[in-house]
């Protein structure tokens, strides 16, 4: 997906928020089966959180979501919600998280220096 592309045909004042949320399984070797079962888990508690338009796929040992059409305050809020819902599950003391996220603008939002640089 072309972000800038998409960032682009929206409105000037609505911006987008890629997450990444990674997962670090520590102590013991975990079999394969196991990291599946872990992964649904998270996942299903993740979806919980989303809008029906946001975006979210499996990447390794964790997951990208693109949340379009949301300003950054608002954003907090959802990565904040994410993370006491996660915290909640019964395993995660066998994991450690990650989570990753910054704002997507369009250009036209930028100032002119910052234009140069992306």
């Amino acid at each position: 997906m072309n972000r800038r592309k998409y960032v682009n045909n929206y409105q000037d004042d609505i911006s987008a928020c890629e997450v990444i949320i990674s997962f670090v399984f520590c102590g013991e070797e975990i079999d394969y089966m196991k990291l599946e079962q872990h992964l649904r888990s998270y996942g299903n508690v993740i979806k919980e959180s989303l809008r029906k338009n946001d975006v979210m796929k499996r990447r390794d040992n964790g997951f990208y979501i693109l949340f379009p059409e949301i300003h950054k305050n608002i954003m907090d809020k959802v990565i904040g919600r994410i993370k006491e819902s996660l915290i909640n599950i019964d395993c995660m003391d066998e994991v450690e998280i990650s989570i990753d996220s910054h704002m997507v603008y369009s250009e036209n939002e930028l100032p002119t220096w910052m234009k140069r640089v992306v």
